[in-house]
C-alpha cells in the first residue's frame, strides 16, 4: 500500500483516538462529537458508495450513535440495496471534501479502501485526482453524467479539469444518441470510405462537382441509401459509429434523425403511422436538446407549431381508422371508408414532412446549410421476408414523403438481398465487404493487445469479417498465434488455396471456442444447444441436460449453467424475456454443420423442444413449438392447432432455416415472400392462405382494383373459400354489381352442404347487399330471409341480430308489421354474452334501437353492458336531432311530470329539448340519469323507473347516425381463417 502523507496519518490518528473514547449516549451532541463525525464524513467523502464495513475497516467502530449520525448524513445508494450501500448527501460531501482540500490527501484516503465499490463516478473521480486523460467526446451519456458528478467533487479539491458548461454541453449532445448507444462496438476500425459516403449522403461533407452534375441529371440528390452486407460484417456498428461521432457540437445536435430498428415490436413497417409517430418523438427530443443549449429561437417555435399540427393529424388519422373498426358508418360503401382512411394517412405524411422540414430548420446553424432529416431503418432482414404486397404501403408512404420534402433521407440496413425498391425513388448503395488487411490486423490488436506484427498471419487466415475476427481474437488471446500460420489447427482454406466462406469459418471458430469453455457441462450443452434458438435454466434442466447425459442437474445447477453460458457473450445475448438467444450470425453456420454431421441428434433436440413447449400457450412458446415442429417434419395438424397470430413476429429470423414444405406452411400464416416455384407448387387451400393477407393489405392501402389483380392470379377456389366474400366486396366497391351477383350465386350453388356455416351466411349477406344495390328489393329480402335461417343455427347470435335489424328496417319502410321479427330480435339480443356485446357495440345498439317499445325493458342487462358505448355516441357527435324522436321524447317527459321518482328525467329532458344548438350540451346528463337507473340492481325485478330509463335510452338510440350497409357481417370470428380474424380485429370494413 502507498505511504500515507503526514496529513492523512494525523487525520486518521485523530479519528482513531476519537473512536476509543467509548460509547456516546443519544442525548444532545457536543462540539467534540461533531468534530468526530466530520472526520468520519471526510473519510467517506472520497467514496461514491460506502458500506458500514468500509467504516469499520478504518476505525473498527460499531458505535450505534455514530452509525445513526452517518445514516442521517447519507442516503441509500440506488442500485446497491443488497450491499446496503449508502452515499453522502451532496452538502455533507462538499463540506467534507473541502476540509481535505488536497487531491493527494484524498488519494491517500481512497487507498485505505482496496475493496471499495467502483462505480463509474468513483472511477472518474480517481482519474481526475490522478490527473489521467479523459476524452469526453468518446463517452456515452451515462458515463458523462457520472463524470459530471465526479468533476463537481474534484472541484471541491481545487481541481478544475472541465467546466460545468463544457460537461453540460457534452451531456446534452450525448443525450441525442443515448437511444442508440447499444449499437456501438468497443473497437471500431476501418470503414473510412463508407463513413465518407454516409457523411456526403447526410450533408456533413460536401458532394463533389461530378456528384452534383450527376444528381442534376437524375432529377436530384439520392433519397435512399441502402447499407447491405452479410451477417457479422458490421452494418449496425457502422450506423452506431457514424451517429455517435456526429452527435453534435457547441450548438447541439447536427441534424434530426430517428433510429428505427425492425426488431422493435413498436415499429411495424406495414403500418406507416407507427414509423412516423416514433420518428416524430425522436425529432422532438433532439430539438429539445438544441433548445436547452441555445434557448428558444424562432425556428424552434415554428417546429413546436408543426408538431402540434402533426399531433392533430395523428388524431384525425386515428379517428378515420376508428371508422374502419366501427361497423356503423355514415359512408355507405367499403371503398369510401377505406379511401377516407388512406386520405388521412396521406395528410399525416404531409404533416410529418412539414415537421421534418421544421426540425431541420430548428437545428440549422447560422449561415450554414439546412441539414437533412435522417430516418435509419435497421435490421431490415426482420421484414424482408414479407410478401411484396405487405411492404408496398411502406414504399408508397416514403414515395409521398420524398415528393413532399427535399430534406427527408432514408437509410435502410440489412442482409442481402436487401429490398426491391420502386424505380421512382433515387437511391444508392453501400455494400459492406470484409475489412482491409491493415484494418483487420488493427481490430485484432485492439481486441488482444498483442503486437500487430504477430497478428498479420491471423488476419490472413481468418479474413476481414469483423465478427469472425472478434471470435478469433478470443482464441488468440488464450492460445497465441503461430508466426506465419496464425491459429494452430484451424483450417480456413480448401486445398490450401481458396479461403472458405465467412460463415463456414465462423462455425469452425465457434467449435474452437467451445473447446476453451472450462466448465465441461457448459461445453457439452453449448454445442447441441445451438439447435435451439433460446435457452433458459428450465430448458437446460429439462431438455439439454437429459439429452447430453449430464446427471444431477437440478434447478440450482441449471441456473449456474445458464449464468456460465451467458458469460459467452460472443455467442449469446440476453433477450428481453431473460432468456439467452444464440446470435443468428453464429448459429446459422453451426446449425448447418450439426444437421450435416449428426442429423439424428438434431432431430432429438427438436422433438424434446416440442415436448417442452407443447403445454405452453404464450406467443414466444408457441413460436418455438412451431419452429421445432417445422424443422422436425411434425404433423401440420398439431401446428395448426397451436398457431396464434402474435407468434409470427418471433419467427421472422427462422425462415431461412426451414425446408421448402415448412416454408409454404409458414407462408400461409405470415404472408411471406416465397419464390414463384414454391407458390406454384402450393395447393389451392395453401395458395388461398398465402394470398389472403396480401389481398387485404392491397385492399386497405391501394384499393379494390389492385386487390382483384392479385385474386385473378388463380381462378380455382376451395368450395367454401374465404376469398369469395372478399372478391365480391371488391367487385361491389368498383360498381360491378352484376359480376358480384354472378360470383355469389355461383359460390352458393357450389357451396358444400355441410360447409362452413359462417361463410355461407356471409355470402347471403353480400348477396342481399348487391341485390339491394341493383334495386332488386324482392330478391334482396329473399337473400336476407335465407341468411336469417342460417344465422339462427350459428354459435354467435350477432349475425342474426344484424340480419334481423335489416329486415325490420325494410318492414318499417313498407309500414308493415314487424312484431314477429322484433320478438326474434329480442330473443337473439338476450342470448348475447358480455364479450359479444363489448366487441360489437354498433350491432347491439342497432338491435336495441329496433326493438318494440314495450320490449326494451327486457333488454336491461344488454343495455347495462353497452353503457360505455352510449357515451361514446355523444362524445363523437354521432347523434342527430330528428323531429320524429324528439316528439316521442317530449311525450315521455310529459308522462314523467305525473311521477315524482322521474323528476331528474323530466329536468334533464327539458333541457335537452331546449338545446336547439345540438345534442352534446345537455344530452349526456339525461343519458347518465337513465344509465344510473338501469344500473340500480334493486330486487332483480324491472322497476317502473328502470322501464322508463330503458325507453329513454331506446329513444336516444333512434338518433344515431350512420349505417351498417358497408360493413361485413358480425359474429363470424369462429368461422374465418386466422388471417381474416386478424384483419377484422382492426378493419370491420373489410
Amino acid at each position: 500500500m502507498a505511504e500515507l502523507s503526514s496529513y492523512s496519518r494525523a487525520f486518521l490518528a485523530a479519528l482513531a483516538s476519537d473512536m476509543t473514547q467509548g460509547d456516546r449516549t443519544k442525548s444532545g451532541s457536543t462540539s467534540e462529537e461533531d468534530s468526530t463525525l466530520q472526520r468520519r464524513l471526510a473519510v467517506l467523502s472520497v467514496l461514491h458508495v460506502f458500506t458500514l464495513q468500509d467504516l469499520k475497516q478504518v476505525d473498527g467502530s460499531r458505535d450505534a450513535v455514530a452509525i445513526a449520525a452517518l445514516r442521517r448524513a447519507s442516503y441509500a445508494a440506488p442500485g446497491f440495496r443488497e450491499l446496503r450501500g449508502r452515499s453522502l448527501k451532496p452538502d455533507e460531501r462538499e463540506k467534507a471534501l473541502r476540509e481535505i482540500a488536497r487531491p493527494n490527501d484524498a488519494l491517500d484516503l481512497i487507498a485505505r479502501f482496496p475493496g471499495r465499490i467502483m462505480t463509474p463516478a468513483q472511477r472518474f473521480f480517481e482519474k481526475l485526482l490522478a490527473g489521467q486523460e479523459i476524452d469526453v467526446d468518446k463517452l456515452m451519456h451515462a458515463e458523462l453524467l457520472a463524470l459530471r458528478e465526479a468533476n463537481r467533487w474534484a472541484g471541491y479539491l481545487s481541481i478544475e479539469r472541465f467546466t460545468e458548461s463544457q460537461l453540460k454541453l457534452a451531456v446534452e449532445n450525448a443525450a441525442a444518441v443515448s437511444s442508440i448507444e447499444h449499437l456501438l462496438v468497443e473497437e471500431f476500425v476501418g470503414r473510412e470510405d463508407e463513413l465518407n459516403e454516409l457523411r456526403v449522403f447526410t450533408g456533413i461533407l460536401e458532394r463533389s462537382l461530378y456528384a452534383k452534375v450527376t444528381d442534376f441529371a437524375r432529377g436530384g440528390e439520392n433519397q435512399l441509401l441502402l447499407i447491405e452486407g452479410l451477417g457479422g460484417i458490421g452494418k449496425t456498428a457502422l450506423i452506431g459509429h457514424f451517429l455517435f461521432n456526429n452527435r453534435g457540437d457547441t450548438d447541439g445536435p447536427l441534424f434530426p434523425f430517428a433510429y428505427l430498428p425492425c426488431d422493435d415490436s413498436s415499429i411495424d413497417l406495414r403500418q406507416g403511422q407507427s414509423i412516423l409517430i416514433e420518428a416524430a418523438g425522436q425529432f422532438v427530443r433532439l430539438v429539445s436538446i438544441r433548445r436547452a443549449i441555445v434557448g428558444k429561437t424562432e425556428p424552434i417555435t415554428v417546429f413546436q407549431h408543426e408538431y402540434e399540427g402533426f399531433v392533430r393529424a395523428t388524431k384525425a388519422y386515428g379517428e378515420a381508422r376508428g371508422q374502419l373498426t366501427s361497423r356503423r358508418s355514415e359512408l355507405e360503401s367499403q371503398e369510401q371508408r377505406l379511401e377516407s382512411s388512406r386520405g388521412q394517412l396521406s395528410l399525416l405524411a404531409d404533416a410529418f414532412a412539414s415537421l421534418a422540414g421544421a426540425a431541420c430548420k430548428a437545428l440549422e446553424r447560422p449561415g450554414g446549410n439546412t441539414p437533412p432529416a435522417l430516418l435509419f431503418i435497421d435490421t431490415f432482414e426482420e421484414v424482408q421476408y414479407y410478401a411484396r404486397e405487405q411492404l408496398e404501403p411502406f414504399w408508397n408512404l416514403f414515395s409521398q414523403l420524398f415528393d413532399s420534402s427535399k430534406q427527408i433521407r432514408l437509410l435502410i440496413s440489412g442482409r442481402p438481398p436487401l429490398a426491391t425498391v420502386p424505380t421512382s425513388i433515387r437511391q444508392s448503395k453501400i455494400e459492406l465487404v470484409e475489412l482491409e488487411p491493415v484494418a483487420a490486423v488493427e481490430l485484432l490488436h485492439r481486441e488482444t493487445a498483442m503486437p500487430r506484427e504477430a497478428l498479420d498471419s491471423v488476419a490472413r487466415q481468418i479474413g476481414g469479417n469483423p465478427l469472425n475476427l472478434r471470435l478469433a481474437a478470443r482464441i488468440v488471446a488464450e492460445e497465441g498465434a503461430q508466426p506465419g500460420k496464425g491459429i494452430v489447427d484451424l483450417q480456413t482454406r480448401r486445398f490450401g488455396l481458396f479461403r472458405l466462406g465467412p460463415e463456414v469459418i465462423r462455425g469452425r471458430l465457434y467449435r474452437r471456442l467451445l473447446e476453451r469453455i472450462h466448465d465441461e457441462d457448459v461445453r457439452q450443452l453449448a454445442h447441441p444447444g445451438m439447435v435451439l434458438r433460446r435457452v433458459t435454466p428450465e430448458i437446460i434442466e429439462k431438455v439439454l441436460a437429459p439429452l447430453c447425459g449430464i446427471a444431477g442437474v437440478d434447478e440450482k445447477r441449471a441456473v449456474e449453467l445458464f449464468e456460465a453460458l451467458m458469460a459467452e457473450h460472443t455467442l449469446v445475448r440476453l433477450d428481453d424475456d431473460n432468456s439467452l438467444r444464440y446470435r443468428e450470425d453464429v448459429r446459422a453456420p453451426v446449425l448447418s454443420m450439426l444437421i450435416a454431421e449428426d442429423p439424428q441428434q438434431t432431430m432429438r433436440v427438436h422433438r424434446l423442444a416440442m415436448d417442452f413447449y407443447r403445454p405452453e400457450r404464450d406467443a414466444v412458446s408457441v413460436a418455438e413449438f412451431i419452429y421445432h415442429g417445422l424443422m422436425s417434419g411434425a404433423d401440420h395438424h398439431s401446428l395448426d392447432d397451436a398457431w396464434r397470430p402474435d407468434a409470427a413476429r418471433y419467427l421472422n429470423t427462422a425462415i431461412s432455416d426451414l425446408p421448402p414444405e415448412a416454408t409454404i406452411w409458414l407462408a400461409t400464416r405470415m404472408s411471406l415472400e416465397i419464390g414463384p416455384e414454391l407458390r406454384a407448387n402450393a395447393d389451392t387451400a395453401a395458395w388461398e392462405r398465402i394470398i389472403g393477407p396480401e389481398v387485404l393489405t392491397l385492399l386497405e392501402h391501394r384499393g379494390s382494383a389492385r386487390a382483384l389483380q392479385l385474386l385473378d392470379q388463380r381462378g380455382e377456389r376451395t368450395p367454401d373459400s374465404a376469398l369469395f366474400a372478399i372478391e365480391a366486396r371488391c367487385l361491389m366497391s368498383l360498381g360491378r354489381a352484376a359480376d358480384a351477383n354472378r360470383l355469389l350465386q355461383s359460390a352458393l350453388a357450389g357451396f358444400p352442404v355441410h360447409g362452413n356455416r359462417g361463410r355461407r351466411a356471409e355470402l347471403f349477406w353480400l348477396l342481399y347487399q348487391v341485390r339491394l344495390s341493383q334495386s332488386s328489393r324482392t330478391e334482396a329480402i329473399a337473400a336476407l330471409d335465407d341468411l336469417i335461417e342460417i344465422a339462427k343455427e350459428m354459435r354467435s347470435k350477432l349475425a342474426l341480430v344484424q340480419a334481423l335489424v335489416a329486415r325490420i328496417e325494410h318492414l318499417r319502410e313498407e309500414k308493415a308489421d314487424a312484431s314477429v321479427f322484433q320478438g326474434n330480435l329480442s330473443k337473439a339480443l338476450l342470448e348475447l354474452n358480455g364479450g359479444e356485446i363489448q366487441r360489437e357495440p354498433d350491432v347491439v345498439r342497432s338491435g336495441v334501437a329496433n326493438l318494440s317499445e314495450d320490449a326494451v325493458g327486457e333488454a336491461r342487462d344488454v343495455i347495462r353492458q353497452m353503457a360505455s358505448s352510449l357515451f361514446d355516441l355523444v362524445a363523437n357527435g354521432r347523434l342527430q336531432r330528428q323531429q320524429r324522436w324528439i316528439d316521442v321524447l317530449r311525450t315521455m317527459l310529459e308522462e314523467a311530470q305525473q311521477q315524482p321518482e322521474l323528476e331528474r328525467f323530466r329536468r334533464h329532458g327539458a333541457k335537452t329539448l331546449a338545446d336547439t344548438a345540438g345534442t352534446r350540451t345537455e344530452l349526456p346528463s339525461l343519458l347518465e340519469t337513465a344509465i344510473d337507473a338501469m344500473m340500480d340492481g334493486g330486487d332483480g325485478r324491472l322497476s317502473a323507473r328502470q322501464a322508463y330509463a330503458a325507453r329513454i335510452i331506446w329513444v336516444i338510440l333512434q338518433m344515431e347516425t350512420g349505417t351498417l350497409k358497408a360493413a361485413t357481417l358480425a359474429g363470424l370470428d369462429d368461422y374465418q381463417p386466422d388471417w381474416r380474424r386478424a384483419a377484422s380485429a382492426t378493419l370491420a370494413a373489410v
